[in-house]
């Protein structure tokens, strides 16, 4: 059960560094046709928009960097939850056999 709830936290986390993703990508985008019109203006407003490009360009692969990790993160999440089904599964195979040991022996 605290396997299925990591999985579920790994998965919101998963979703949400999606989202500031594509909101990082949009923010990318307004800024590249805010230099394309801006380039019959000035050389300050080029630089300016240039930077903020370069800005936004690292945001976004900060966010994607953020996005792989809360990724690995759910995935590592949901292999700790199947290893926790299979030592479940295990136990019950023991308990199911040891129960058959008593029965016999009881017989």
């Amino acid at each position: 059960d605290a396997a299925n709830k990591d999985v579920e936290a790994a998965n919101k986390d998963v979703a949400a560094a999606n989202e500031a993703r594509g909101q990082a990508d949009k923010a990318l985008e307004a800024l590249r046709e805010d230099l394309e019109s801006a380039r019959g203006g000035g050389e300050a407003d080029q630089a300016r928009l240039g930077a903020e490009l370069q800005d936004a360009r690292d945001e976004v692969q900060r966010r994607g960097d953020a996005l792989r990790l809360a990724e690995a993160g759910r995935d590592m999440a949901r292999e700790e939850a199947s290893a926790a089904l299979a030592e479940v599964e295990r136990t019950r195979l023991e308990l199911d056999a040891a129960n058959k040991d008593v029965a016999a022996a009881l017989a």
